[in-house]
């Protein structure tokens, strides 16, 4: 008596049973059948490992293109600006200051205004501090493409006022036709002195 295999029902005559080539038949259509079914299966889970494998290629690039694209977004926003004596800080009252800044990578541009309306104790030379991030190095030189004083003291043979920085501080001087340069001292400056100014420099932060 024919009996059938455990997995896929193949019919096994038997031993005494003469040969049937439809039972043949029969077996081979159920194999072709099971081999179709099985090969569409491993070509899927092909083609979804493939598919994965280029997914993650694809999110890898979008997220090195977006931190690049985040890098290149300017960052702003603002600070304050704080006038102080460099032998003694002195206490200032301000009636107007202002600062703002935009940075790209490592490179910062600052402006802003300063007005004093009072000023007391302060000795030494006029420095200002409180810029948004410090310089790359230190002694760096500030590019100044704008300064201006109102109500400023000038020192015979002085004609102007510029700036450098180091660190975290403007330091002004005073300047003239004749390379004039002196370090702008507190008693240049008084009530009513305004400072506008705007700047570019590197930084390392």
């Amino acid at each position: 008596m024919a009996t059938t295999t455990t997995n896929l029902g193949l019919t096994k005559p038997d031993a005494a049973e003469n040969y049937d080539v439809g039972v043949f038949n029969g077996n081979a259509d159920t194999l072709d059948a099971v081999y179709g079914e099985v090969g569409v299966a491993l070509d899927d889970r092909v083609k979804r490992a493939d598919f994965d494998e280029r997914a993650a290629v694809v999110d890898a690039s979008l997220n090195s293109i977006v931190q690049e694209i985040t890098k290149l977004t300017p960052e702003h926003g603002i600070w304050t600006p704080d006038i102080y004596g460099e032998t003694a800080a002195g206490t200032v009252a301000y009636s107007d200051r202002a600062g703002y800044y935009l940075r790209n990578g490592n490179s910062v541009f600052i402006s802003g205004n300063i007005t004093i309306s009072s000023i007391s104790d302060m000795t030494g030379y006029v420095l200002m501090r409180g810029l948004p991030f410090p310089v790359g190095r230190p002694n760096n030189v500030l590019y100044v493409p704008s300064l201006s004083f109102r109500r400023i003291i000038l020192a015979d043979g002085a004609t102007g006022v510029s700036a450098d920085i180091i660190a975290t501080n403007f330091r002004f001087f005073l300047t003239g036709s004749d390379k004039y340069v002196t370090p702008l001292l507190t008693t240049y400056i008084q009530a009513g002195t305004t400072i506008h100014f705007s700047a570019t420099y590197l930084t390392g932060v």
